[in-house]
């Protein structure tokens, strides 16, 4: 111990030393916004002018410490902190004091040790105040919410960032300001309170870029990124969340970098691109049991089962991770990791149809959600309890719970969630013979998974997301054509029409738009130039930003994709409000590059002539819907082969045409 301290003494003398010739040449310089603790500006800086060889070998451990926490080696940032704590108890100096047992409550916060971080924040933030020290008690408050918010009391947490702010607003400290936004984002985003929280992150992403702090820009940036996520806006949570990581990826920070690979799994996952979420979600599993994080282990384990569950049918996989992810949020006491893992195996056993035990669960994580008010908890509990109900026979119980889970969804702004209740609610109004109450649900349904496909840019990504959701379009059809059946006179035939164009149009119709688009005569010339050159500039910057990302690790400009990525942003905001331009004033050029599914209405007034028909085919699963439209008549169909046993008969047929062929070639 001697040894070790003797030689810390030296290499800090050294460097005192060396920043002290250094101070020489800096002090014509003007003054810099501080930088974050534990960079190694902020390093240098506090090391200038005379110590004490004690005091000099405080300031060495905790910036040890310091850099040991930021590469997440907890236990010798531990080890660190602690042997400055004795010291600094041992020398009777209480702001040292307090901030060793600050960082060292910051250090088990991010192990998922809740209790133990509460035990040191609340002795530091005590110390703070016998002090008089403002700015170490605002900077506790905001670590303090953040402890608060994960054992699920809220009441407190919110508290605690409310005197933050005051105490930012008394002492003009940013860093303090931006803190208790973030703190303040997070509480919103689990309270449902989803617009306030992006104005919060957003505030403190200012203030965080002009302090020049970049692990807190950083960590901003992939909040912003996560509501995005949740709202279904996924390549806006994708340009935020590639930031975030090249920020982190320069700094070495592995809890950020695997926070940021969580967030890129959950994006792909729906979007229906399996492969890649397990690729990032398992990068981040492996992470967080290097860097021994407690609290994002169960996270990772969560989403790979989630991934299991809902996109790869999988439940007893999924359970092989549920299980775990719920031992360790008990194991740490968090409330909302525990609702979340309790929601998940109910959904497990859902997929199992082993309906009460998921009831068991499910109504477990309903609770924890309701007591910590974590609204999107509580909205997804309630739902998939529909689904339960539903499927046991309980429809009116079911009724109840979806139209709950859709109040609570349409609050929080969960889009990804409230279609699938909608379908839920849809479902169970047609079991029960409420059958426009059935067909209004189904179509709100429709609407909000259109609203999530509208936002993405690229057609193959636009593919992928909607092969998740086609079973949907054929539930409704199915249900309009057994309206159909009982009450012909309804126009339950015409909507599944409708339905079915919906379905099938798409992504042909975008692509035959943007075809007659290029020819199209009577768009101003300047306008068209000017949306050629955004298209261009918009995929030159998509093409370049893929390029430098795919160098990570291998000296990436982290400033560089900033900047790109900035320009991507504006250009894209320039791009749509030049569609809205063109869309008031050209609007038979927007009606042909961006052209919606053809109505009954408009096959029969614009498109045929007498005499003419149109045979539409909807092959589904368990049979296939047959709509017979002319000029003044329209009828549908139905054939009692399905999908399978259609592609059955044509592989039969094709196989005795080749034979057939093969006869008379020998002949």
């Amino acid at each position: 111990m001697v040894m070790r301290r003797l030689a810390k003494l030296m290499a800090w003398s050294l460097l005192c030393f060396g920043l002290f010739v250094w101070s020489l040449r800096l002090e014509t310089l003007p003054a810099k916004a501080e930088s974050p603790p534990g960079s190694a500006t902020s390093f240098r800086n506090k090391g200038a002018g005379k110590r004490s060889p004690q005091n000099s070998e405080r300031q060495a451990l905790m910036a040890e410490g310091r850099a040991a926490q930021l590469i997440a080696d907890y236990p010798k940032a531990l080890a660190e902190y602690q042997e400055g704590l004795q010291l600094a108890q041992a020398s009777g100096n209480k702001k040292a004091t307090a901030k060793f047992l600050s960082n060292i409550g910051t250090v088990h916060r991010d192990l998922g040790d809740y209790e133990r971080a509460l035990e040191y924040l609340e002795r530091a933030l005590a110390t703070r105040r016998e002090l008089g020290d403002r700015r170490g008690e605002g900077m506790d408050l905001t670590r303090l919410s953040s402890v608060y918010e994960h054992l699920g009391d809220y009441t407190e947490a919110f508290q605690s960032c409310e005197q933050a702010l005051a105490i930012a607003k008394e002492t003009g400290e940013p860093m303090i300001q931006a803190n208790a936004l973030a703190g303040m984002g997070s509480l919103y985003r689990q309270t449902g309170q989803l617009q306030k929280a992006l104005e919060a992150y957003s505030q403190a992403l200012a203030l965080d870029r002009e302090s020049q702090r970049p692990l807190a820009e950083a960590s901003a940036l992939a909040s912003m990124g996560e509501l995005y996520c949740l709202m279904g806006q996924y390549e806006k949570s994708l340009q935020l969340v590639e930031q975030s990581l090249a920020i982190r990826k320069g700094l070495n920070h592995r809890r950020g970098i695997s926070r940021c690979l969580n967030v890129k799994g959950t994006v792909c996952r729906r979007l229906g691109q399996g492969k890649r979420a397990l690729q990032y979600y398992e990068e981040s599993l492996a992470i967080n049991r290097e860097i021994k994080d407690r609290r994002g282990e169960a996270g990772s384990l969560n989403m790979i089962g989630n991934l299991y569950a809902n996109n790869l049918r999988q439940n007893d996989k999924a359970l092989q991770f549920h299980e775990p992810a719920l031992s360790i949020a008990r194991e740490i006491k968090d409330r909302r990791a525990e609702g979340t893992a309790l929601n998940s195996i109910g959904v497990d056993y859902y997929g199992l149809r082993q309906y009460e035990q998921a009831l068991q669960f499910l109504q477990q994580g309903l609770a924890i959600h309701r007591e910590i008010k974590d609204r999107l908890g509580e909205g997804v509990a309630l739902y998939m309890m529909g689904y339960c109900y539903r499927d046991s026979g309980r429809q009116e119980q079911a009724r109840q719970a979806f139209s709950s889970a859709i109040g609570i969804l349409a609050e929080v702004v969960a889009p990804e969630q409230s279609w699938r209740a909608l379908r839920g609610l849809g479902s169970v109004e047609a079991r029960l013979g409420r059958n426009d109450e059935a067909v209004v649900h189904y179509g709100q349904a429709l609407d909000v998974i259109e609203s999530l496909r509208s936002e993405l840019g690229e057609e193959k990504t636009k593919t992928t997301f909607m092969q998740s959701k086609l079973q949907i379009y054929d539930e409704f059809i199915i249900l309009l054509q057994t309206l159909h059946g009982k009450y012909p006179n309804k126009g339950y035939d015409r909507k599944s029409l409708e339905v079915f164009e919906r379905k099938q149009g798409r992504v042909f119709l975008e692509e035959v738009g943007q075809s007659g688009a290029r020819s199209f005569a009577g768009l101003p010339e300047s306008v068209r130039a000017r949306e050629s050159d955004l298209d261009d500039r918009v995929a030159l910057l998509q093409s370049t930003l893929a390029e430098e990302r795919s160098k990570a690790g291998k000296g990436q400009r982290a400033a560089g994709i900033r900047s790109m990525q900035q320009q991507l942003t504006q250009a894209t905001a320039a791009q749509a409000s030049l569609q809205k331009e063109i869309r008031a004033n050209h609007p038979d050029y927007y009606a042909l590059k961006y052209p919606q599914p053809a109505t009954l209405s408009d096959l029969q007034e614009r498109v045929l002539k007498p005499g003419e028909v149109i045979l539409v085919y909807g092959v589904l699963d368990n049979g296939t819907c047959l709509w017979v439209i002319a000029k003044d008549h329209f009828r549908l169909f139905s054939i009692g082969a399905g999908l399978k046993e259609i592609e059955s008969k044509v592989h039969t047929f094709r196989k005795g045409l080749e034979t057939v062929l093969e006869a008379i070639q020998r002949f």
